[in-house]
């Protein structure tokens, strides 16, 4: 697994970038690679990785269907945030994936323009992920403007 995104490749029809989180304190794209591996799947189900320190790793390539909500596979995008509960004063989203997000989601709008953010929870009442208030974050990313920091590989 790379870091960062590669742009270079073939575009899906994308129309939703949905967040997620691993449910864990702990993990990268290698390590939920393994455990969707171990449930059968061919790969990773996400295209994008948030690690604690804001490492963005690539998970499945975006010119792939992804497997992380389904229904919505074939036209979103998924990320997802290592983290689990409700990122409460316990188990907060780090100050580095925050930025780490805000900037991914800023490049994936770029390429995506008309793609809507949503929350794992908005597309299945089943799910509670990415366990963010989602009209918070997308205020957030309403006001992002990037600093310099490139998270993202062209």
């Amino acid at each position: 697994m790379e870091s960062g995104i590669r742009t270079s490749m073939k575009k899906r029809k994308i129309d939703k970038i949905i967040l997620h989180c691993s449910d864990s304190t702990f993990g990268n794209a290698a390590i939920i690679d393994n455990w969707h591996r171990e449930r059968g799947w061919d790969c990773i189900g996400y295209h994008y990785v948030i690690c604690r320190d804001g490492k963005v790793e690539e998970g499945r390539e975006l010119a792939r269907i992804g497997s992380h909500v389904k229904g919505y596979n074939r036209t979103s995008i998924g990320i997802c945030i290592i983290g689990r509960l409700l990122f409460t004063e316990v188990e907060v989203m780090t100050a580095e994936q925050s930025e780490s997000l805000m900037a991914l989601l800023y490049h994936l709008k770029e390429m995506y323009p008309s793609a809507k953010i949503h929350g794992h929870y908005e597309l299945d009442k089943h799910k509670t992920c990415p366990n963010l208030c989602m009209t918070k974050l997308l205020r957030e990313f309403a006001k992002f403007q990037p600093m310099g920091k490139r998270v993202i590989k062209t």
